[in-house]
């Protein structure tokens, strides 16, 4: 039965994860999902998910240019406090595979080179990207936050996760309500490139704009 040797955070605690995708580049965590009899998720599937995770998040600008790596198998092993080391395990994973993806750690690898792949690293999280704007400003904060007669309507109207289609079966499988833009992002949707020593910058630019008050 697999066993993360990575600590885990309440998050993924909670939720069950049990399948883990590295960043090989910077031997950082990038994804995680659960995988059970309730959510099967198919090798294939993983590969989509995941290269529309690096086109949203990575350096690649085309759907060819994402798709350039391989899923491995990898072993991690600590290393110094709370970092980790990514190390091939296996043979790579077939990206036609209907097969049910096995639990376990996975590290992306450039196809047909033994070199890592550069186009996927983490950025902010949207919690991260919201703790910082709360820790700078409280008041700009406070407008993107989702209040509880929000989150409520939108549980009520879905009633399932509206990514995977999985109905909660229990306590700990409890849906929670997040942005799917968080509004503390709307400087993206016209700045194509900003420095992160420039968020706040650019959060000020959007919250005082006519169309943050329609996208809020």
């Amino acid at each position: 039965m697999y066993k993360p040797v990575h600590v885990l955070s309440k998050k993924s605690t909670r939720q069950r994860r049990n399948v883990f995708i590295w960043c090989t580049d910077s031997h950082s965590l990038a994804l995680g999902w659960r995988v059970d009899n309730d959510s099967p998720i198919s090798v294939s599937t993983a590969y989509r998910w995941i290269t529309d995770a690096v086109l949203s998040q990575a350096r690649c600008r085309t759907w060819a240019e994402a798709e350039r790596y391989t899923l491995f198998p990898v072993e991690i092993r600590p290393s110094i406090v709370m970092t980790y080391s990514v190390h091939k395990n296996g043979p790579g994973l077939s990206r036609e595979s209907q097969d049910i993806i096995a639990p376990g750690d996975y590290g992306l690898y450039t196809i047909g080179d033994p070199g890592l792949y550069f186009f996927f690293s983490p950025v902010f999280s949207f919690s991260g990207m919201g703790e910082v704007v709360e820790y700078n400003s409280p008041l700009l904060s406070a407008k993107a936050s989702l209040t509880p007669s929000i989150i409520q309507q939108a549980l009520d109207r879905d009633r399932q996760c509206i990514f995977s289609g999985v109905v909660p079966s229990c306590d700990s499988d409890a849906l929670v309500a997040t942005w799917v833009f968080p509004p503390f992002l709307g400087h993206k949707a016209s700045v194509q490139h900003f420095e992160p020593s420039h968020l706040c910058l650019h959060f000020l630019r959007f919250l005082s704009s006519p169309i943050s008050c329609q996208m809020t």
